[in-house]
């Protein structure tokens, strides 16, 4: 997994976890923990589309957040 790889789940994680404690979610860490495995499987299942998925889904997590 590259360096770029791993900050842009990093990334993707930071803006889950917010999203889900703006929400009132009773467990944000918890709930983003399961989120984020849902999606690492996803992503890591297409590698050569890794990049990329990663990209799409912080935009929708962004546009989910307004």
């Amino acid at each position: 997994m590259t360096t770029t790889t791993q900050n842009k789940i990093k990334q993707l994680s930071k803006i889950i976890l917010a999203n889900y404690t703006a929400s009132g979610e009773p467990h944000p860490a918890f709930a983003t923990q399961c989120k984020m495995e849902y999606y690492i499987k996803l992503v890591m299942g297409q590698p050569a589309y890794t990049e990329q998925l990663l990209e799409e889904l912080i935009e929708d997590n962004l546009k989910a957040r307004a």
